[in-house]
């Protein structure tokens, strides 16, 4: 085991390797680039291995695997490109505002931004390869005694088919929404 270093040897040290890594830092480092790449090798997977718009049952008709490039915003909305693009950096950088205003300390919040930067540099970098978003978890619920109640009441027993990154995008503000904003802000100075 090699010997301390001397107080005097420390104090020398450049001041970024004095300093120490704030735990929301380190959970935004290591988790973004973590979910983002969870993300993108699901998106890679499905596009190498499932055709266009075929089914793969995971569990009966409840999940299944659907392959679909998604040309919109959220539910296909028809919304042009430049506009969705426009947003999303908008969007990134509020993310960027809020981890600046939130305090060292932040764990939590740490882990919903990180969601949200993930889910949305996700979707934002897939739609600026080639126009689309690789859409492919299906939820239904039509083979089940809930589906006719949801066809008459909803129109349809299926959710729209989503990805990852819309999965950490729901739950990252999902958790924003129930997180007491006292979490999220440093106390003023």
């Amino acid at each position: 085991m090699p010997a301390p270093l001397p107080d005097s040897a420390v104090t020398r040290a450049p001041g970024w390797l004095r300093r120490r890594l704030s735990p929301k830092l380190l959970w935004l480092g290591l988790l973004t680039p973590t979910l983002f790449g969870f993300d993108w090798a699901s998106k890679k997977a499905i596009v190498e291995t499932v055709g266009p718009r075929e089914v793969v049952p995971v569990l009966g008709s409840w999940l299944s695997l659907v392959h679909a490039e998604n040309p919109g915003a959220g539910f296909s909305l028809p919304i042009p490109m430049a506009v969705l693009i426009l947003a999303g950096f908008v969007g990134l950088g509020l993310l960027v505002r809020m981890v600046v205003r939130m305090p060292d300390a932040a764990r939590l919040p740490a882990v919903a931004v990180s969601m949200l930067l993930a889910g949305g540099l996700g979707n934002q970098l897939d739609r600026l390869g080639d126009g689309t978003v690789t859409d492919f978890m299906r939820v239904s619920a039509v083979d089940s005694a809930l589906g006719p109640w949801l066809i008459e009441q909803v129109g349809t027993a299926t959710w729209p088919i989503f990805n990852v990154a819309d999965v950490l995008l729901l739950v990252g503000v999902g958790m924003l929404v129930v997180m007491p904003r006292r979490w999220m802000e440093s106390a003023p100075a």
